[in-house]
């Protein structure tokens, strides 16, 4: 099974565009780099632009300090998401940022990394959501795993999770009810108790349309990419810092997302089975009604070997046979009493998806576990039904078998299960 810790470090995705980081881009992949050919498919429309009254001046963690540390250790500093690659009880869609400091670096380092307010904004006594859990950093106390977000005006709200938020502020704000911050603004530390130092920055635009679902003003749709709002000197500060990091991906060829400027809202793929998927059989929201973490493959999420980026994923790209893409199953909920499953064990989480009959529609798909330590078989008998001309009320049938025979002999029986492509039903 995969590892919550693997999180920061596995889905990483930088394409850089601009000032050093632009001769990283216009690299071809070395001859020994190709991936073997593979059918494309229409993407989803680009996402709407984000608002342009909003615009960060700061950034939101001391950057040089944690490239430092992560050069020394070899993490990367930002761990920029498409989708989430190894924690698969998250939502798609949410392109929030992971700063990433090493996870023993309160040990050895002269400083913590300081976490700062982008641009101005106010915060309530109610955008903080503290633990129980505080202690004592470079000589205050602060709260960790503290989730805090900033309404800056213009519909555009930022979002920090698992920060060390200084006690100071919250006092403030408890006091006040309501401050308002300018930006550059210390509000704490990249800072986590169990060691997996890892900050999320989220940006939240209510004029980013992700179409994730029919909604534009459904909060899912809403998470855009942070690189676009702060300003030109700083995002070309960010690029440039980033490079050398994109540089190690590029080697390691073991990175399946590495483009801190794509604006993709989306992975979905129309009239395919590629995409994300909710089990039908709940009649809530997953993950607002729906705990995504109560049963095993609550959601489900197929990739298209084409959302990787070749330059720094060309090391599974080119394996024999090739890849038709990567399954991630949600399976922290797993019992083995649970009574919808896709088959009678516990599920792997991360695959190798191989389609071995049919097409992207509907066939038969192999699929292996990611890890070594994990590489059992099933074989995925699938079909996508589409109901009307809309992507939104597609739906996705499958049944798991221990053969590909079986599979491909087999009629859907009453064990099959069934995904919808957003995360409440009440979204159609």
């Amino acid at each position: 099974m995969p590892s919550k810790a693997l999180l920061a470090v596995g889905i990483l995705t930088v394409i850089v565009f601009s000032g050093l980081a632009l001769l990283v881009l216009i690299r071809l992949p070395a001859e020994n780099q190709e991936t073997p050919p593979h059918e494309t498919f229409p993407q989803q429309p680009p996402a709407t632009p984000p608002a342009e009254e909003v615009k960060f001046t700061h950034l939101p963690v001391n950057l040089d300090l944690l490239c430092q540390l992560d050069e020394q250790s070899g993490d990367i500093p930002i761990a920029p998401y498409h989708c989430y690659f190894y924690f698969t009880t998250h939502i798609e869609g949410a392109r929030k940022w992971y700063f990433k400091a090493p996870d023993d670096y309160p040990a050895w380092s002269d400083n913590l990394v300081k976490v700062y307010l982008p641009a101005r904004g106010t915060v309530r006594s109610d955008d903080i959501d503290v633990s129980d859990e505080h202690t004592i950093l470079e000589g205050e106390q602060v709260f960790v795993n503290t989730q805090v977000d900033f309404d800056l005006g213009s519909g555009v709200e930022i979002c920090f999770d698992h920060l060390a938020l200084r006690k100071s502020i919250k006092n403030e704000v408890d006091e006040c009810g309501s401050v308002t911050y300018e930006a550059g603004t210390h509000i704490g530390y990249l800072y986590y108790p169990d060691g997996n130092h890892t900050l999320d920055f989220e940006v939240l635009d209510e004029s980013f349309n992700a179409g994730i679902t029919p909604d534009p003003n459904d909060r899912n749709n809403w998470s855009a990419n942070p690189l676009d709002y702060f300003t030109p000197e700083l995002r070309n500060h960010i690029l440039e810092k980033y490079a050398p990091f994109y540089d190690r991906m590029v080697q390691s060829g073991e990175y399946p997302f590495s483009d801190l400027t794509d604006n993709r809202g989306n992975v979905t793929i129309p009239g395919t089975i590629w995409g994300v998927w909710f089990r039908d059989d709940f009649e809530g929201e997953v993950g607002r009604d729906v705990d995504p973490a109560s049963e095993a493959w609550t959601i489900v999420t197929l990739l298209e070997r084409s959302v990787f980026n070749p330059e720094t994923y060309w090391k599974v790209l080119q394996e024999t046979p090739p890849i038709s893409g990567i399954m991630l199953e949600e399976w922290e909920g797993w019992s083995p009493s649970q009574t919808v499953k896709l088959y009678d064990q516990q599920p792997l989480g991360t695959t190798k998806f191989y389609i071995v009959s049919g097409d992207n529609r509907e066939g038969v798909a192999k699929i292996v576990g990611y890890y070594s330590n994990d590489q059992r078989v099933f074989y995925l008998k699938f079909k996508l039904v589409e109901n009307t001309s809309s992507v939104f009320d597609d739906k996705l049938v499958m049944e798991g078998f221990s053969s590909q025979a079986e599979a491909e002999q087999s009629e859907f029986s009453d064990k099959a299960v069934t995904f919808r492509r957003t995360p409440s039903k009440l979204s159609l």
